[in-house]
């Protein structure tokens, strides 16, 4: 939509426009700018729900990290060879 508008606006640069020519190209902007707002609102209501999810994603990816390097150091510290496939296999 914005990039449609911007031609519109560039169009309207190089126009010498006649009266009726005007009002059918303010009624054609007008419609695509309400047709612009409609998109707007929507991709507002789709960031509320995106930027907490956002945030969580990089608390989780922050977390997963800090326990990988848990989890190598204990492998690293204690001797650990077994993965847990075999301890369960061996169940």
């Amino acid at each position: 939509m914005d990039k449609y508008i911007s031609s519109m606006y560039h169009d309207l640069e190089g126009i010498n426009p006649s009266e009726e020519y005007a009002l059918s190209y303010v009624t054609q902007l007008q419609d695509t700018l309400k047709k612009r707002r409609v998109v707007k609102d929507e991709m507002a209501r789709l960031d509320a729900v995106l930027n907490p999810l956002r945030n969580v994603s990089g608390d989780i990816e922050t977390s997963v990290n800090i326990r990988k390097k848990v989890s190598k150091r204990w492998r690293r510290d204690f001797k650990m060879t077994l993965t847990l496939e075999e301890v369960l296999s061996e169940g």
